[in-house]
């Protein structure tokens, strides 16, 4: 039965993640507003740069960023439902709709 709960969990935080974005209740961060910004200007020097290095440098830095993005996502997805499960009111829905 518990796996069971925390499987409708699931795909309610990912059916949650699918929203509408416009929506007047999203919350956008200022301080990440800044920090996309920054990265954008990291970006635009990181595409200059790694033309100086070898493929395989290239490849390893590559492969450090997108499991640096896996780990962040997960750590968020691991948030969002830290957050979701301390919340009464969200076991009281679950017991109300028979989970």
């Amino acid at each position: 039965m518990e796996s069971q709960v925390w499987v409708k969990v699931s795909l309610f935080l990912k059916e949650l993640r699918c929203e509408d974005i416009k929506r007047n209740s999203i919350i956008h961060l200022e301080s990440c507003q800044k920090e996309k910004k920054a990265l954008k200007i990291f970006r635009q020097v990181w595409e200059k740069e790694q033309k100086n290095l070898s493929e395989l440098q290239q490849r390893a830095i590559c492969n450090y960023i997108e499991q640096m993005q896996a780990v962040s996502f997960e750590e968020q997805q691991e948030a969002c439902g830290n957050h979701c499960t301390s919340d009464p009111q969200v076991f009281a829905g679950i017991q109300a709709v028979g989970m």
